[in-house]
């Protein structure tokens, strides 16, 4: 979900009218050149400002334990995963090509690695003097989706590695399934049967800690997509 000029239109939901409260604050000390750090460590919610190429310019502690998993500000974040989190990106865009505010639902990862369900809204600071800061963002957790804080990036690597140590023939069935390829067209390319392409697929799916053939198409589009290998999706 992604709401756009809500403060335009009148429809501004709980958490945009507290982000906007804040942010009248924060735009007021940086306009008058006074210290941000009394006005906003005391706030639950992850308060960020960014530059218009999206580099962070200050953040209070509940974003740095939130995205870096430290308090220390010293720590260097990660960059933003746009494959799981794409809004991100997005909306900092929409904000520096004029968009007054923005405000938004999306999916990311902790420094823990949980996936959750956050809520943000941005708004411009281009107008309050100070060439660093375009971006005014506040990010709240919904939800803890899953708490387990596997890291996906991991799980990849470990799925590529043991892909790469499967047969050529195990290899070429899975990337055939992949590419919508029917069982039987599979075993008539590698003059096996059927039965064989099938359990050569259950064998390796289980292998890849794979449930379903929708799981075995979105781990070969991230081969793709993290550049893996070229499989021709």
């Amino acid at each position: 979900m992604l709401t756009t000029n809500s403060t335009m239109t009148g429809e501004v939901s709980l958490f945009m009218a507290e982000g906007n409260a804040i942010y009248a604050v924060v735009a007021e000390a940086i306009r008058n050149g006074n210290p941000l750090e009394d006005i906003l460590e005391p706030m639950p919610d992850a308060i960020y400002l960014t530059s218009r190429d999206g580099r962070l310019e200050w953040a209070n502690s509940s974003f740095l334990y939130l995205f870096a998993g430290s308090l220390d500000r010293t720590v260097k974040l990660a960059p933003v995963d746009i494959t799981y989190d794409p809004l991100a990106r997005m909306s900092d865009e929409m904000v520096v090509a004029g968009c007054e505010a923005i405000e938004f639902q999306h999916h990311s990862y902790d420094a823990r690695h949980r996936a959750v369900v956050l809520r943000t809204m941005k708004r411009s600071l281009a107008e309050c003097g100070d060439p660093r800061i375009a971006i005014f963002g506040m990010t709240r957790i919904v939800e803890i989706v899953d708490p387990t804080g596997e890291d996906p990036a991991a799980r990849l690597r470990q799925q590529w590695g043991c892909f790469q140590e499967l047969s050529e023939r195990d290899q070429g069935v899975l990337t055939g399934l992949a590419r919508g390829e029917k069982l039987k067209d599979i075993a008539t390319r590698m003059r096996i049967t059927e039965k064989t392409v099938d359990n050569r697929r259950k064998s390796a799916l289980k292998t890849l800690g794979l449930k379903s053939q929708v799981e075995l198409i979105a781990m070969f589009v991230r081969f793709h997509d993290r550049g893996y290998g070229d499989f021709g999706f």
